[in-house]
């Protein structure tokens, strides 16, 4: 995450952090692009999984969602992440398992690329 942070911190996106467990969501705004990651199952994946169910901004958003790359699990994973998105009425933009430092730098490029498209 520090790598695609960079990236896209270095284009003037501002980058914020959220803990999934938290219910105050005021750092965003619906004009935000939202970029959920989460690893490979466990209690990780789940918080995300309710984080995408309560946040509001999720609802009419513009969404893209990544994964680290396990030996098992992430294309499920991944679904299962767009899948949440899709049916709490967001819209996923764009995704990836990240496998490397090279495949989080790629993703950040295209999320720039998103952000100029879409303004």
């Amino acid at each position: 995450m520090e790598i695609m942070k960079k990236v896209l911190e270095k284009e003037g996106v501002e980058v914020l952090f959220f803990n999934p467990d938290a219910d105050n969501f005021s750092p965003f705004s619906r004009n935000d692009m939202i970029i959920t990651g989460s690893p490979t199952g466990g209690d990780g994946l789940k918080n995300i999984q309710d984080f995408i169910h309560k946040c509001p901004y999720i609802n009419g958003g513009r969404v893209s969602v990544f994964v680290s790359r396990q030996w098992w699990g992430s294309d499920k994973t991944i679904k299962n992440l767009m899948s949440g998105v899709e049916s709490s009425g967001g819209t996923v933009f764009d995704f990836a398992v990240i496998d490397s430092d090279n495949s989080a730098e790629k993703f950040a490029r295209r999320l720039l690329s998103l952000k100029k498209t879409l303004g």
